[in-house]
């Protein structure tokens, strides 16, 4: 801005000069700042619209993938269903197999078993078979008190009555047997 340095205005219009240059410079920045605000609102109000476009377009993609995927996601959600109900089945699960082979290695030639019953709510095993002699029944019995998974075994008397061929029932108290830890089903399949 230039001030006038003329000596030939009066002191008056000299300050109105003045006040009429500093009102031209303060109109001046104020349209440069309505300008930038409308800019800035202009920015603002196009990036809003680009925005909701995309938003409407993604919430469409959004509503035909789940439309389309709708029965793999059913179907997803059964096996996860199914897997936890099998994974909590299995809770507890002890193997029965090391208990038949140490249960076949006591087992002497002269007996044949018709029948094995592990009754696990009860915890009680039940033995039937033929014993071709007395002492092969009694040392059946023997063995079967030697093992460290059975409690008490109990044979009735009137079984022990007769000589050859004896048909007999033997039941047993299963102890606890020790919990299996469980599978983690975590990771990939």
């Amino acid at each position: 801005m230039m001030q006038s340095r003329l000596n030939l205005l009066s002191p008056y219009k000299k300050q109105r000069l003045t006040q009429l240059v500093h009102f031209l410079f303060i109109k001046e920045l104020l349209e440069l700042t309505i300008l930038a605000a409308s800019l800035m609102a202009i920015v603002h109000l196009t990036g809003w619209y680009l925005l909701t476009q995309h938003l409407d377009i993604l919430a469409q993609s959004t509503t035909i993938v789940s439309r389309d995927f709708s029965r793999p996601h059913q179907t997803v959600v059964k096996m996860n269903s199914l897997i936890k109900a099998l994974q909590r089945a299995g809770d507890g699960f002890a193997p029965l197999s090391p208990y038949l082979v140490e249960l076949s290695m006591t087992l002497p030639a002269d007996i044949r078993l018709t029948m094995i019953n592990f009754d696990r709510s009860e915890q009680r095993l039940t033995i039937a078979g033929l014993a071709k002699t007395r002492a092969a029944l009694l040392s059946f019995q023997a063995a079967l008190h030697q093992l460290s998974w059975l409690g008490t075994v109990s044979t009735p008397t009137s079984q022990l009555l007769q000589k050859d061929n004896i048909p007999f029932e033997i039941k047993a108290q299963l102890q606890p047997a020790p919990a299996v830890k469980p599978v983690s089903l975590t990771g990939s399949l």
